[in-house]
């Protein structure tokens, strides 16, 4: 049972505002694929004010030295934590068990063969990676979060450990420390860093988070590149801020990072010192003063921040996490959008629309939105030679991308593709997100039968094709990186590959006794054809007197048939070549066409029978 407590800064007191609007909607009617979104009654929706404004300060002139002794530095720990120790039973919790769809090594988890002869797209590059042994200075860390971003020029690789900037071709890599990138001593935990190469204003961005328990201080750090083309880590390729947590007594953990033309969002969760569930809650920066630095590093002029406690049906918001837009929205107040599950069993999807322009009228919109589909915790995943059993984390949405009027979310759900035991599978959601009204276009449930999947990534491409990244296991495979694709016209996810095998039994045991993974996995377009993809993701591997723990492989995938050489699939509108300017390099997103057969809905068995969470 997480908890609220009392105790809140007077500004939160002063400056909270929600306004609820609406009424609770019916379920989601069913229909066709080829019927398109379902009609619906209008979904609540929670409008809120930010609760707090500030400044950032460049990072990070005046770090608060913790005492080592009282934190232990950093060392093997479970860094992010998922929840509060007193909810891990809860995570782990999987009492019922829905029909079994009949076992077969190419079944999805909605009992669909993929086409025959059909696959995931082609490896057409691999990179080693970060790994847990990458830079010791201060200890060593699990799970590696890994991350990734690519530019015109350079991929930049995140990792609890370190940092990796490479050229495309892989034949320059230079390292750094994440303290050292963010000016933080040694001894101070930072952690869970997310990047993304943003084509508007072709900047990389990369956030993370930190904290110390003894002085209680958090931050939120944030760098922005000052080219398209970085050349290494220093003050003439990157700008960097730090603030501190948003009130006293908490620390931020696992933040979200999304990209528009307008804002750049963040979401993180809150927790107190004692490791109980806080809130969520969402940064919103007008991007316009950040990526105007290729002359110098600029003052911030200022933050909203929204602290997220329920989403509009009175549910747990957990994990608002924000998009990552590929494309302009083409809609009023050019929202950036976020999206959560409930983190129960459920079938509801809260969509954000964050908008405005500037800190002082910034808002927030929630609407709630059911599938036809539901999820449920998942279970923990087996692995080969009788390793302790794996995290997988829980229903938390992992990553969210928007292109050309869709907003995918995936995140990990409990499936039963056979009976007993459940697996692990992965759930993709596609949105129809409107002016104030959002639809489902299609949702699939995907696994395979004793296969356990987990930690997902997911991108769209400018043809339509849809990739997805995550870790897998099974009780006679380690954990490696494996990925699947969706072709623009299919319906259905194609048996996946991997793109980086397993070694051994996975033995990163945390305090809480954790088996760890994740607790993500990398994956983005490449900004250079809109076309290929890349992959950033941890496997299991000898580490000489470490044993068996993690390294991380960089990988690009494409669907070679699917792009004619030298140019654009045909029918699609060129890239714009702005120079980076308001429209990105994609120009006006194109119109929605819901009679496309990838436009409808893709129905499935619900993971169990009940009624919906409210």
């Amino acid at each position: 049972m997480v908890t609220t407590p009392d105790s809140r800064p007077l500004v939160l007191l002063l400056l909270t505002l929600a306004l609820v609007l609406g009424v609770s909607p019916t379920g989601a009617a069913e229909t066709t694929p080829a019927d398109g979104p379902s009609e619906a009654t209008p979904a609540p929706r929670l409008e809120l004010r930010p609760v707090v404004t500030g400044r950032w300060q460049t990072c990070c002139d005046d770090p608060a030295l913790p005492d080592p002794s009282l934190d232990g530095g950093r060392r093997i720990v479970g860094q992010g934590e998922l929840v509060g120790a007193a909810d891990l039973a809860a995570l782990q919790a999987l009492t019922a068990v829905s029909a079994a769809v009949p076992p077969g090594a190419e079944l999805t988890a909605d009992g669909q063969a993929p086409r025959p002869g059909a696959l995931a797209p082609d490896v057409v590059e691999r990179f080693d990676g970060v790994d847990i042994l990458t830079d010791t200075s201060g200890g060593l860390f699990i799970p590696p979060d890994s991350q990734i971003a690519v530019g015109p020029g350079v991929w930049l690789e995140a990792t609890n450990t370190a940092l990796l900037l490479n050229a495309r071709a892989g034949t320059n890599p230079r390292t750094i420390n994440m303290n050292d990138f963010f000016g933080e001593p040694l001894d101070f935990s930072v952690f869970d860093p997310k990047t993304f190469y943003d084509r508007f204003s072709r900047r990389f961005f990369l956030i993370s988070v930190g904290r110390s328990r003894q002085p209680q201080q958090s931050f939120l750090y944030l760098a922005v590149s000052r080219s398209q083309t970085p050349a290494g880590f220093g003050e003439d390729d990157w700008c960097r801020y730090r603030i501190a947590a948003p009130k006293a007594g908490v620390f931020v953990d696992y933040p979200g990072l999304g990209v528009n033309e307008t804002w750049v969002g963040v979401g993180v969760s809150q927790f107190t010192f004692d490791d109980d569930y806080d809130s969520a809650f969402v940064y919103a920066m007008p991007k316009a003063s950040l990526v105007a630095n290729a002359n110098g590093c600029p003052s911030f002029p200022g933050f909203a921040g929204f602290r997220v406690e329920t989403d509009p049906e009175g549910a747990l918001a957990f994990t608002v996490q924000p998009a990552q837009h590929l494309s302009r929205n083409g809609l009023p107040g050019t929202p950036l959008f976020f999206v959560n599950t409930q983190f129960a069993a459920s079938d509801a999807y809260t969509v954000w629309r964050l908008t405005g322009t500037r800190v002082d009228n910034a808002e927030l919109l929630g609407e709630v939105v059911h599938t036809a589909g539901s999820y449920d915790f998942p279970p923990l995943a087996p692995q080969a030679g009788g390793g302790k059993d794996l995290e997988v984390g829980d229903v938390r949405v992992t990553h969210a991308v928007f292109r050309a009027g869709r907003l995918w979310a995936v995140h990990a759900s409990a499936c039963a593709l056979r009976q007993p035991p459940n697996e692990t599978c992965i759930r993709a959601v596609e949105l129809a997100p409107g002016v104030l009204d959002t639809e489902v276009a299609s949702e699939q449930t995907f696994g395979n039968d004793g296969w356990y999947y987990f930690w997902p990534a997911v991108s769209v491409n400018l043809a339509g094709d849809v990739v997805v990244a995550f870790q897998r296991s099974r009780a006679d495979r380690f954990l490696d990186i494996a990925f699947t694709g969706r072709p623009a016209g299919a319906t259905h996810f194609e048996p996946p590959r991997s793109l980086q095998l397993g070694q051994c039994p996975l033995a990163d045991i945390d305090g809480s006794g954790r088996n760890r993974t994740g607790d993500y996995v990398g994956l983005q377009t490449d900004p250079a054809d809109n076309q290929t993809f890349w992959i950033a993701g941890e496997y299991a591997a000898e580490q000489g007197v470490i044993g068996c723990s993690w390294k991380t492989a960089i990988g690009r995938v494409e669907y070679a048939s699917q792009v004619p050489p030298g140019g654009e699939p045909a029918g699609l509108p060129a890239p714009l070549a702005t120079g980076g300017g308001p429209e990105g390099p994609e120009g006006p997103a194109a119109p929605v066409d819901l009679s496309l057969p990838w436009g409808g809905r893709l129905e499935g068995p619900r993971v169990r029978e009940r009624p919906p969470v409210r």
